[in-house]
């Protein structure tokens, strides 16, 4: 846990780290990465009103890291993400949680925006569900704003890989 501005935020930070570029797409595999570097400190995950977005779907066992599924979002798209996200409660998870099956799966979310560096999510997709902009995340237990908001946002962007 972190204290950013006077808020209790869940503090994340896992290595190795992928710098999300929007304008390059998704990488076709993403095997040793576990998280993005932070272009952005928070909070809230993300600035407000990019220019456009990218979410790419990765698989997760038996061939974790392989790339699924990659949407391109446009400006109103990548703002209607961006909203949500930034709406996420940050507040930290319960410490005891029993998780479903985690098979490693996850998600690479990209936000560009004019004048500065674009900004990178990670979502790990299976499990205990998160999302994390590389220092501050947001867990889906106990977390309305999680299971109500973004992940029904997210899900209609690109839709989750089977199986």
């Amino acid at each position: 846990m972190a204290t950013v501005a006077g808020t209790s935020v869940w503090h994340v930070s896992r290595s190795p780290k992928l710098r999300v570029d929007v304008a390059d797409g998704c990488p076709p595999s993403v095997r040793g990465d576990q998280d993005v570097v932070s272009t952005f400190p928070g909070p809230p995950l993300v600035p407000p009103n990019p220019t456009g977005g990218l979410i790419c779907r990765y698989r997760g066992l038996p061939s974790p890291g392989a790339l699924g599924r990659h949407t391109r979002l446009d400006a109103v798209q990548a703002r209607l993400l961006a909203q949500v996200v930034r709406k996420l409660d940050l507040k930290p998870p319960p410490e005891l949680v029993s998780c479903p099956m985690d098979n490693r799966s996850f998600a690479v979310i990209g936000f560009s925006y004019r004048g500065r560096s674009d900004v990178g999510l990670w979502y790990w997709t299976s499990g205990c569900q998160s999302v994390d902009n590389g220092r501050i995340g947001a867990a889906e237990i106990a977390n309305p704003s999680f299971y109500t908001g973004f992940e029904g946002t997210i899900n209609k962007l690109s839709a989750p890989l089977a199986g």
